[in-house]
């Protein structure tokens, strides 16, 4: 989940301007706190999507805020970057089949292992080798329907969390 989507806020100069009278540790402060708190909704949506298109295990772990991670960073003016993605592993062990053909990076037939979240949210968004369905996980992009169907209120979080924070509401 390499690709990253930047989003560019425009038409509003009352808060960019507020934001350039005060000090800078200030203004990068309170647009990390917009940021920040816009990324909790992004996570909101991506957990919500993925837990609804997905099934079992999958969709149980998913839908926990403790399977995604969320970090933001601060740029050199007053811009920033929130990412959001999957993380950790499924509690359940998993029972490799691959006894036929044993590729590099795959588990030997037989071996049980815990399966990655970040892993299962890859086929689902992007689908196996060459774009192919494999298993129980459908290609479905329910990150990128989680992005495209929360990011309005994604950006009105993180313009209504400046404008509290700069008192303009």
């Amino acid at each position: 989940m390499s690709e990253d989507v930047e989003v560019s806020i425009t038409g509003l100069s009352e808060l960019q301007t507020a934001l350039e009278n005060l000090a800078g540790k200030e203004a990068k402060a309170i647009v990390r706190d917009g940021l920040s708190q816009g990324g909790d909704t992004l996570r909101e949506e991506m957990m919500d999507e993925c837990s609804r298109d997905l099934k079992g295990e999958p969709s149980t772990v998913a839908g926990q805020k403790s399977s995604w991670s969320k970090s933001t960073r601060m740029g050199d003016e007053l811009s920033g970057t929130t990412r959001v993605a999957p993380k950790g592993k499924l509690v359940r062990l998993h029972k490799a089949l691959h006894h036929k053909v044993w590729h590099k990076g795959m588990q030997p037939f037989g071996a049980f292992y815990f399966r990655s979240l970040n892993y299962l949210l890859r086929l689902a968004e992007f689908g196996a080798q060459g774009g192919k369905e494999r298993g129980l996980i459908p290609r479905s992009a329910p990150m990128t329907r989680g992005f495209e169907g929360g990011k309005g209120r994604v950006l009105d979080k993180v313009v209504a969390v400046i404008r509290e924070r700069l008192h303009l509401e």
